[in-house]
């Protein structure tokens, strides 16, 4: 745990902005129909969906979600039926996004049909939230200076543990990111839920920093709502 930091007029306000937007920010499922995907797919991905809805790149709280599946022999992902594609914007956004229906991405060598769109759902306010891969520019070694520092710049105090080392190819395609998984808790609500517009670090296209609820831990920590 961080000594307490005060929170900065800067920290506050975007803090309050990123909480606002929340109410305005949802998750928008997608099904999606291919055999196998690259395991390290996540730049690719983000690639496929830029051609076909630009607007991303202008919008800095979208998020992608990478994709879940088992490994097979050959090192792809085997996309099981029921796969689905998620991301993450703003609300006005919704409409824009459900451009993707029908059209057939090309992720890496493979073809992945994106088929109907769920209705979008809310953001949960939960005191507790995980992200699979938090990434930055420095070792390893520096990850705990790293989140303390990220946290502290936005004012946030929370108990984290981080998880085993990730490691994915950039925007580049040849650039290697490197990072932890990374956990929060006994979080205030508006802080968790602005952490999950704003996110922590970068390449959230490639689904880097974005959090998601998480199965509770409480009570190492006083601090509530």
């Amino acid at each position: 745990m961080r000594d307490p930091t005060p929170l900065t007029d800067g920290a506050a306000q975007r803090l309050q902005e990123a909480a606002d937007a929340a109410a305005n920010t949802v998750e928008l499922s997608f099904e999606i129909t291919g055999r196998t995907l690259p395991q390290d797919h996540r730049a690719a991905l983000a690639d496929a969906l830029l051609s076909t809805l630009p607007w991303l790149a202008d919008e800095p709280t979208v998020a992608v979600h990478p994709l879940r599946a088992p490994v097979g022999e050959a090192g792809q992902l085997l996309l099981p039926r029921r796969a689905r594609l998620l991301l993450r914007l703003p609300r006005q956004r919704v409409e824009d996004a459900r451009e993707l229906c029908g059209q057939t991405l090309q992720v890496a060598d493979q073809s992945l049909q994106v088929g109907a769109c769920a209705a979008p759902r809310e953001l949960l306010a939960t005191r507790t939230l995980h992200a699979d891969f938090v990434c930055w520019d420095a070792p390893l070694a520096g990850f705990e200076a790293f989140t303390n520092a990220a946290l502290t710049e936005l004012g946030i105090e929370s108990p984290w543990m981080s998880g085993g080392q990730r490691q994915a190819l950039g925007p580049d395609g040849q650039t290697w990111l490197h990072g932890r998984a990374l956990l929060l808790h006994d979080l205030p609500h508006r802080h968790a839920l602005a952490l999950q517009v704003i996110g922590l670090g970068p390449h959230r296209l490639l689904g880097c920093g974005l959090f998601k609820p998480h199965k509770l831990i409480t009570g190492l920590s006083s601090e509530d709502d």
